[in-house]
């Protein structure tokens, strides 16, 4: 078929509409029962989404919903043959989110059950110039044990697809992990915790590392916890970033092998120094780039309502809207709403997709938005990111049962509880036919920026000339990407211009 730009239809529109985070907040029958199921997924339907990603969701102060204990057994598992069975004939199409909640990883307290103490997370300290090594509370399982994937995979890609097999590479498109924060939890972030350094370690970051680099990175250990640059500290960080990455990495491969596609994203930033923000992905996760290979839709995140979505890992750059009931044009605004600079993750994900040749890049967005943000403001921040090359969107929320907290996160909500239902085809009208405009070609990057993250593990301080570039790249006529020097090397003819320094 033909594509006509000026006036797609339906079917050309649909491979490019919205899938909304589908919330399951009840396990009660008359919640969850066929009908109540598909009136809900036929307004879905009706709002102009082209599917869903089905995310169990319990709340604290909810009772009703699933429990860790009743998570993949028989209502569950009824439930989601129920959802797959009604989104066949709405024609929509589903991903499966993995975990019982987000981050995933614990198989609904599956996996905590069994005697893994290897699995048990470990992080380096210095005590009296000694180097210790402590268990800390969070985080289980260790994603840096190869067993933690296989067994992931065993309790809940198996059970999937030993029950839903017949949906898998149909309605059953994609699995999909929504593994934010999982690394570091709050406590790190704190400015005097005492948790602060973060030095990742595992029962097998010996031996891996010396089977990959050829030498014992124990001797240095010291060095590195006092952040003494060295070519053993960037060794180090690189081998952290790499074994964290082997769950995903492990996952994509079933996936692959089971015909269905694999998405995630994770507490992901910009390459950021720890002078500014201990949420550097770099020292918790890897390198970006690295870290979206896994996947068919590298992914990322926006939260808050401005464009800089990463706010969030730069707690001076954050603001909350006020509730209030004014008209719109008395509405509280974010200063420095169109201020992008240090938010480069949509670029990230959209650049290892080029370069890995992937199908297209993944952003959740809309989260923190607050419940009074209105759809112009959405709209802005969705074209944002399909500017940076984002081609499957994913909001967030629509909650398939509105109770208790759930009124009040995550905002906003695009179901029929919310204020916002009314604009949900207005948004995804526009937002799908602008990434439908943008698969009529191929991306034209002439330009390759040289990532900066291995600069920063070996030291650099300064930056900012990096998001100046970047900042300044974003709004000339101009496609770029951004890549590492591997990267460049392998898709040299693919440039006109390469940016090093």
């Amino acid at each position: 078929m033909q594509k006509d730009w000026k006036n797609p239809s339906e079917e050309q529109l649909f491979p490019y509409r919205a899938c909304p985070f589908y919330f399951i907040t009840s396990a009660q029958k008359e919640d969850i029962c066929y009908q109540s199921l598909f009136n809900s997924l036929s307004k879905v339907k009706e709002d102009g989404f082209g599917g869903i990603i089905l995310f169990n969701k319990p709340m604290a102060m909810n009772e009703k919903f699933f429990s860790k204990e009743q998570y993949l057994g028989k209502e569950f598992m009824q439930m989601v043959k129920d959802v797959l069975d009604i989104c066949t004939k709405l024609k929509l199409r589903v991903w499966l989110h993995d975990g019982y909640n987000c981050p995933p990883g614990t198989a609904g307290g599956r996996i905590n059950k069994e005697d893994y103490p290897e699995l048990t997370p470990l992080r380096l300290k210095l005590v009296e110039n000694e180097v210790k090594i402590e268990q800390v509370p969070w985080g289980f399982p260790a994603f840096e044990q190869p067993k933690s994937a296989l067994l992931h995979q065993q309790f809940v890609y198996e059970t999937f697809y030993s029950q839903l097999k017949e949906y898998f590479g149909n309605t059953l498109v994609g699995i999909f992990s929504d593994a934010d924060n999982r690394k570091v939890d709050d406590d790190v972030h704190e400015k005097n915790s005492p948790k602060r350094d973060y030095f990742p370690w595992s029962n097998n970051f010996k031996d891996t590392f010396i089977e990959q680099y050829g030498y014992d990175i124990t001797p240095y250990l010291a060095s590195i916890i006092k952040r003494e640059d060295s070519q053993q500290s960037f060794d180090y960080w690189t081998h952290a970033g790499w074994l964290y990455q082997g769950w995903f990495r492990s996952n994509y491969e079933w996936c692959k092998k089971h015909g269905v596609l694999y998405s995630y994203h994770t507490s992901d930033c910009s390459p950021l120094t720890l002078e500014q923000t201990q949420r550097s992905q770099i020292y918790t996760e890897g390198k970006a780039l690295n870290l979206s290979k896994h996947s068919d839709f590298p992914g990322t995140d926006h939260e808050c309502a401005c464009l800089n979505g990463g706010t969030l890992s730069r707690e001076m750059l954050s603001f909350s809207n006020k509730i209030h009931w004014g008209r719109e044009k008395e509405r509280a605004k974010n200063p420095s709403f169109y201020k992008t600079k240090e938010d480069l993750r949509a670029k990230q994900v959209s650049s290892a997709s080029f370069l890995n040749d992937r199908k297209g890049a993944f952003c959740e967005m809309f989260a923190g938005t607050g419940w009074d943000v209105c759809p112009q403001t959405l709209l802005e921040i969705a074209s944002w990111q399909i500017m940076q090359g984002i081609t499957f969107v994913c909001f967030h929320a629509y909650h398939d049962k509105l109770l208790d907290r759930l009124k009040y996160f995550p905002p906003p909500d695009f179901s029929h509880h919310s204020l916002l239902s009314h604009s949900s085809r207005y948004l995804n009208d526009i937002i799908a036919k602008n990434i439908y405009f943008l698969s009529l070609g191929k991306l034209q990057a002439p330009i390759a920026v040289l990532d900066i993250s291995d600069h920063i593990l070996r030291g650099l301080k300064d930056n900012n000339p990096y998001f100046e570039l970047c900042e300044a790249l974003n709004r000339l006529p101009y496609g770029y990407v951004i890549a590492d020097e591997e990267q460049i090397v392998k898709n040299k003819d693919k440039f006109s211009l390469i940016i090093t320094s």
